[in-house]
């Protein structure tokens, strides 16, 4: 951890852990009662392990660094996304980028799931925002990747909900050192050895996966296609985005760009269905122009346009 930086999302709520307002996730009395019947038959799993380990999830599920969250919004700052094309700008050359006064908000949607034998019994979805506003920052990139950071003063505000009831709350300044230097460095969002920030159209699926690892892909046409697609699925060698999920299926949803009608999407015939905005699709093609989130069986993704 940098010195005077809290290093995660779950470090920002536990600063604040004598005010007590740090909780996790309570399950419904029925979702207790379908546990309780599920693992009678194990014996020596009680229910109180079952909420002992999902407790570790909720934890991990908040184990997101804060220094990640701010260079990757930083890294599509038009000034700093530019910087990301290392044909203009080679290593060797550095540039400082100085921002003004500005405020980051980053939305994360993770997922604490219960499986007894296989079967999704139990399926929490936290709702976590952090706003962090910042009076100044300057950055330090070279190499299509930001190496340090200048940071100004910086106040930032972080929730946690569950079903609507809100479990963590933190609300503090960031003691930040004068120079924060990023081991290993950031690399600017590029696709195709292009920034993030281009003309033509680009979408991004952000999720995360049962550790809580970042699971990330970009689909943009190439140059003079009138119309893309992308499979997605779990199968190796036959799909364009893998998403290795007990859940989805070998071959499970396809994305389509057309000039015409721009991002669209549709199931395969998956076995446990895509819900997109949480209303299942069928296998005729559904306009993404509006859409926020999409769950391919049981794994979601957020879509973030480019």
């Amino acid at each position: 951890m940098q010195a005077g930086l809290l290093e995660t999302l779950g470090d920002l709520f536990n600063a604040d852990r004598k005010s007590g307002r740090v909780g996790r996730p309570q399950l419904a009395g029925t979702e207790r009662e379908q546990l309780k019947a599920a693992l009678k038959p194990k014996g020596r799993i009680a229910l109180a392990d079952v909420e002992k380990e999902m407790g570790k999830a909720y934890r991990r599920a908040l184990n997101v660094k804060l220094i990640d969250i701010f260079a990757g919004a930083w890294s599509g700052v038009m000034a700093v996304a530019e910087l990301g094309d290392t044909t203009k700008y080679p290593p060797g050359e550095k540039h400082f980028v100085p921002l003004a006064n500005h405020r980051i908000t980053s939305d994360h949607r993770p997922k604490v799931e219960v499986l007894v034998d296989g079967m999704l019994l139990v399926s929490l979805t936290l709702d976590v925002n952090l706003q962090a506003q910042f009076e100044a920052a300057v950055l330090e990139v070279e190499g299509g990747h930001i190496h340090a950071i200048k940071p100004g003063n910086c106040m930032a505000t972080a929730s946690v909900s569950c079903r609507g009831v809100p479990i963590a709350t933190s609300s503090r300044r960031l003691s930040l050192p004068s120079e924060i230097e990023l081991r290993p460095p950031f690399a600017i969002r590029a696709f195709g050895g292009q920034a993030s920030v281009r003309s033509k159209p680009m979408l991004t699926l952000s999720g995360r996966d049962d550790k809580g690892r970042l699971v990330e892909f970009h689909v943009a046409p190439a140059s003079g296609d009138a119309e893309s697609t992308w499979v997605i699925g779990r199968r190796e060698g036959r799909v364009d985005i893998l998403l290795a999920h007990r859940l989805v299926s070998n071959a499970h949803a396809r994305i389509r760009l057309s000039r015409a009608r721009g991002f669209e999407i549709c199931d395969l015939g998956s076995s446990n269905g895509t819900l997109l905005d949480g209303k299942p699709i069928g296998q005729d093609y559904t306009s993404l122009a509006n859409a926020r989130r999409v769950s391919f069986g049981g794994f979601e993704m957020e879509f973030i346009r480019g």
